[in-house]
């Protein structure tokens, strides 16, 4: 895993000199960081004070019934306390009074989306997704922050996608913080009866585990009752994880070898022939690996929904010099798509993830749209696209009964279209609506934090607007908002490297550990 935004800063930190030295790019990214950050919190925070749930009846709407093809037209359906609790024809549709009605006029509903790979980075994420239909999203890097916000979610306190929030990383090194170093079967154990004591719902594994730990985690995850998820570390070959019972895997690894970027020469069709592990290709991470032109293109038409620190990051990654690592990362691309082409005809359970959130040129919302117009583009059908991103993401959770599906009594995730998604996945592009939870939004995009509302995240600073920043924070945090245990503790660093010990005390006796 490459080191993340938040620690390069606090490499460079250590350069900066006295606290009055002079202001630094880096200083500068950071402070930009922070303020945009505040930005969208705040912007949160008046959307869970002005949108409710209200009880809604929707009529002339085509009704896809995933995961079959099948389309029930004209239809109607209501929707009480959040949750649907009728479906049929419009001609039959309850008569309700005190209700909100929309009048779908033919367009196409659709279960809300769900990006199963995600690393929430900035709290505007949040919105990004929602305005491209996405109304839950799987966490990939589970702390006690990110439980208490799942918490919030599912308790309506908090306008957010719905939340699954799997453990920290387990890895043979902690990858600079992000991972719980497990390097041997006794710590896998205990490791894993950790995480199941503190709530998350999955366990993640990467790269590095040694095999004799990986089979450890594997096994008391099964004890435990939790599902194992992530990458097929290097020690392990398919088959065995397979037979390891990992519910999903994710990158194609062990299909790739990690260390060499090289296709595995395992038999990994044969092995994969009726597995029931879910795999998320996640293809949009390639965008992670540009360069030059072709990054810069993405930039220009996309970089304006992402807030400035991150516009800083991208120029300086398409400045790179593409060098002979950078050409075999690339070339990964190709190899997914190889790999891919040999599993279609075994039927696999796919899943859509796209690693958005805190890497490279990734936009969030946007990424999803485009990982699924990948899997359709490299031969899976638009119905079987469709699954990935909805019901065999709710199945992979475990969550039919909740989400991911059109029917009576689940939650009303959905979205509105004005084309049919069944001829082509790229006719998500032309979502008109989204419901949350119950909670109608009509016009998505104007969700969006863009690059004008962060036209006031200044590159100066000085000690009156460090304390404004701190006061919106607590203002933040007393309304009921769980603030960034990650974000708290890069701040009060950051106050102390200004010199201002006492705010950054304030942050850190914010934070929850």
């Amino acid at each position: 895993m490459k080191l993340r935004f938040v620690f390069s800063l606090f490499v460079a930190f250590q350069f900066f000199g006295s606290a009055n030295a002079q202001v630094s790019e880096q200083d500068q990214k950071y402070w930009q960081w922070m303020q945009s950050n505040l930005i969208a919190q705040e912007r949160l925070l008046n959307y869970h004070r002005t949108m409710v749930a209200a009880d809604t009846l929707i009529t002339h709407v085509n009704i896809l019934m995933l995961p079959d093809s099948e389309i029930l037209e004209d239809a109607a359906l209501f929707i009480q306390d959040g949750k649907i609790v009728w479906i049929g024809a419009t001609s039959d549709a309850p008569v309700v009074s005190d209700v909100q009605t929309i009048d779908a006029e033919g367009g196409f509903l659709v279960p809300g989306l769900m990006d199963m790979h995600v690393h929430t980075m900035n709290d505007a994420d949040y919105l990004l997704q929602l305005s491209m239909g996405i109304t839950t999203i799987r966490e990939m890097n589970g702390f006690k922050w990110l439980l208490n916000r799942q918490q919030a979610v599912d308790n309506n306190e908090l306008f957010a996608p719905n939340m699954f929030v799997v453990s920290q990383i387990f890895n043979s090194n902690d990858l600079n913080g992000f991972a719980i170093p497990v390097t041997t079967p006794e710590e896998a154990v205990t490791e894993v009866r950790r995480a199941a004591r503190e709530g998350y719902g999955a366990i993640k594994i990467h790269n590095g585990l040694a095999l004799d730990v990986f089979q450890a985690i594997a096994a008391e995850a099964q004890r435990v009752g939790l599902p194992l998820v992530g990458h097929i570390p290097v020690s392990a070959t398919v088959e065995e994880a397979i037979g390891a019972g990992m519910r999903t895997s994710e990158h194609l690894k062990g299909y790739i070898i990690d260390n060499t970027l090289q296709i595995s020469e395992e038999d990994w069709v044969t092995a994969s022939i009726d597995t029931e592990m879910y795999i998320a290709p996640t293809f949009s991470t390639y965008r992670q690996k540009l360069r030059g032109n072709d990054s810069l293109e993405l930039f220009y038409a996309q970089s304006h929904l992402v807030p400035p620190y991150r516009r800083l990051l991208w120029m300086a990654v398409a400045s790179q010099e593409v060098t002979e690592k950078t050409i075999l990362r690339q070339a990964a691309f190709s190899k997914q798509e190889e790999i891919f082409k040999k599993l279609l005809p075994l039927n696999l359970r796919w899943l859509a993830g796209t690693d958005a959130g805190d890497y490279d040129q990734l936009v969030p919302g946007l990424s999803l749209i485009e990982e699924l117009e990948i899997m359709e583009g490299f031969g899976l059908s638009p119905l079987e696209t469709l699954k990935a991103a909805t019901t065999n993401a709710a199945d992979a959770m475990d969550w039919q009964e909740r989400t991911g599906r059109i029917a009576v009594g689940l939650q009303a995730d959905l979205i509105l279209l004005d084309e049919n998604p069944l001829e082509t996945v790229s006719n998500l592009r032309s979502l008109r609506s989204v419901m949350l939870r119950g909670i109608w939004i009509d016009d998505p995009v104007a969700l969006r934090i863009t690059t004008e509302d962060y036209i006031d995240t200044t590159y100066d600073y000085s000690g009156p607007i460090l304390e404004d920043a701190v006061e919106r924070a607590e203002g933040i945090m007393n309304e009921g908002y769980v603030l960034s245990d990650r974000d708290l503790g890069a701040w009060a660093y950051f106050m102390r490297k200004a010199g201002r010990e006492d705010l950054s005390d304030r942050l850190g006796e914010m934070r929850q550990d």
